[in-house]
């Protein structure tokens, strides 16, 4: 029983990463985007290179989210797909909060679950993945321009954990 318990323990170097996270998103949520500004839903769009830090399987990949107008605390929750011409492709549902660097300028953290389906691609070995991103956007009034780099991991749920790192540039669109 005692071995069964230790297959799905945390190793500390990852809680010490939740903690970290916890700690920052609380920070940022302090310096996020007032919410009385009636933010509209966007749709974001994004080309990406996929497995640009490792190389073992690289290929294009385009994702499209759906991102609420609504908040929960200071996040908003949004929804989206990504695919891979390898025919990797992933569905994930998180939260992000977008935080006002400077006027036009915007730095905005995600997390989101999902699930991952390798193809012809990058093999994760679990259905169950995460995606960490960090994006930079800047708002020209009628669309959001930017860059985002994501990591998508299952979290060490599973004893073979290889990762992947995409590098997007994106383009948001507020819908009315």
């Amino acid at each position: 029983m005692l071995s069964l318990l230790s297959d799905f323990a945390i190793p500390m170097r990852t809680l010490l990463k939740v903690v970290v996270l916890a700690v920052l998103m609380s920070w940022f949520a302090a310096n996020a985007q007032d919410k009385s500004d009636d933010k509209n839903p966007e749709l974001s769009f994004s080309c990406a290179w996929f497995d640009f830090i490792q190389h073992r399987n690289e290929a294009f990949g385009l994702t499209v989210e759906y991102r609420s107008s609504e908040y929960i605390w200071n996040f908003r929750p949004f929804i989206g797909m990504m695919t891979t011409e390898k025919g990797t492709a992933a569905s994930f549902a998180g939260l992000l909060m977008d935080i006002v660097l400077f006027s036009n300028l915007y730095l905005t953290p995600s997390f989101a679950p999902g699930m991952y389906y390798s193809g012809r691609g990058k093999e994760m070995y679990y259905g169950l993945e995460f995606r960490s991103q960090i994006e930079l956007t800047y708002n020209l009034t009628f669309i959001r321009l930017g860059i985002n780099f994501n990591h998508i991991s299952n979290g060490h749920l599973y004893k073979i954990n290889p990762g992947v790192e995409s590098l997007s540039f994106n383009l948001i669109l507020p819908l009315n």
